[in-house]
């Protein structure tokens, strides 16, 4: 009985172990943090560049459609047919023009420019530069779904308010973790900040 214990608990320390070194292998996006608040932080994200698709649907609800489009791009369905390291986070947010579809996002890794980005084969998926941009964040764990962002959007609204800042009201979604990975998970909701 001790044994099978003793190996229970080994085999989850591993796990959690395997999980969080595929992790911090992953290329995250460059940011500063400029300020730390009751509850979220101030970050200025430099330009990056991103691969997007956009589906109808909520945020959450596109994760596999989106997923997989990027997912096919980075693994080599491009013009090139060359493979492109995964990154995070990984974005979701509401569609500019058309609430009834979102778009999600992956950031290229730092060696990409939008020069010698391999072209996407599927038509739909759109590169782009993003400017350099200042943001609040707020950050919770956990599997997250379209009522948790809705809330936790709720509470950033009200942390941001308290702290006399002004909002740009694009609320995004990032996730950072791969589907598998079931513990220490990471994910944030961040909206632009005006005049910080």
């Amino acid at each position: 009985m001790k044994t099978t214990i003793i190996l229970l608990v080994l085999g989850g320390l591993l796990f959690i172990s395997w999980n969080t070194l595929t992790t911090t292998k992953t290329e995250m996006q460059n940011y500063q943090v400029l300020k730390k608040y009751k509850g979220f932080e101030v970050r200025m994200y430099p330009p990056a560049v991103f691969a997007s698709v956009t589906k109808q649907g909520e945020m959450m609800d596109i994760g596999n459609q989106g997923f997989r489009d990027l997912a096919g791009y980075i693994f080599g369905d491009n013009q090139e047919g060359n493979k492109i390291a995964m990154t995070a986070p990984v974005y979701i947010n509401p569609d500019k023009e058309d609430k009834n579809k979102s778009e999600m996002s992956f950031v290229m890794p730092q060696a990409y420019s939008l020069n010698n980005l391999p072209q996407p084969k599927n038509s739909s998926i759109k590169l782009w530069k993003s400017d350099s941009v200042v943001v609040a964040v707020l950050t919770f764990g956990g599997f997250a779904n379209n009522k948790d962002i809705a809330k936790k959007q709720e509470e950033l609204k009200a942390l941001i308010l308290e702290s006399k800042l002004q909002h740009k009201n694009n609320f995004k979604y990032m996730s950072y973790n791969p589907p598998y990975q079931l513990v220490n998970r990471r994910n944030e909701v961040s909206v632009d900040l005006v005049n910080f």
